[in-house]
């Protein structure tokens, strides 16, 4: 599941981590990878909507653009069936895809992504697409939401292969931790 070509997982591809990798990659390289972080696509599915902008669709719902991505892989559903959607919320969900329609985008090779960042083991092509399901929680998205963006059948699927379980995300509420170390020192238990 969202291996490479060797088998091996994916690491997950930050946006923190795909920016130190802005100036290293050759054009339109970085601009793929950004693609696969920002729209959660698989490679196969950002190929084809490269080089067929027929398996892509846009449009609105109020003023939120929407991305429809064909899945060819989907064999046992009928075709017209087979389109994910995907809102382009974030700004940067929009250029990537100004980025493909502009015909920008080129798919780096493994070696070179392992090249250009040699401290992230097992770095990939998957690389962006597993590290969607963090950065839409991050934004505050409901796992329901990014499984359904993804092209899951079930949230299971993005909860088991998607998410980084050593990543902590959480919205804060109330007084900060100091604040309730202060209350907790001045109301001794």
């Amino acid at each position: 599941d969202a291996s490479d070509a060797d088998g091996v997982g994916a690491a997950p591809l930050t946006p923190e981590i795909l920016e130190k990798m802005k100036f290293k990659l050759p054009p339109g390289q970085w601009e793929y990878m950004r693609a696969t972080l920002w729209l959660g696509l698989r490679p196969s599915e950002l190929d084809a909507i490269i080089k067929d902008p027929k398996k892509r669709k846009v449009r609105f719902q109020d003023s939120t653009p929407i991305l429809s991505v064909y899945q060819s892989k989907l064999l046992s559903v009928s075709k017209e069936k087979r389109w994910k959607h995907i809102p382009l919320f974030h700004s940067k969900m929009r250029v990537a895809l100004k980025d493909i329609e502009e015909g920008i985008v080129k798919k780096p090779l493994v070696k070179t992504l392992k090249k250009v960042a040699p401290s992230i083991p097992n770095i990939g092509l998957y690389s962006g697409r597993k590290g969607f399901t963090d950065l839409m929680l991050s934004l505050n998205q409901t796992l329901e939401n990014i499984a359904m963006w993804l092209g899951h059948a079930s949230i299971e699927r993005t909860w088991k292969h998607y998410k980084n379980k050593d990543k902590v995300i959480f919205n804060k509420i109330g007084p900060s931790y100091r604040d309730w170390e202060t209350d907790r020192k001045s109301t001794r238990l």
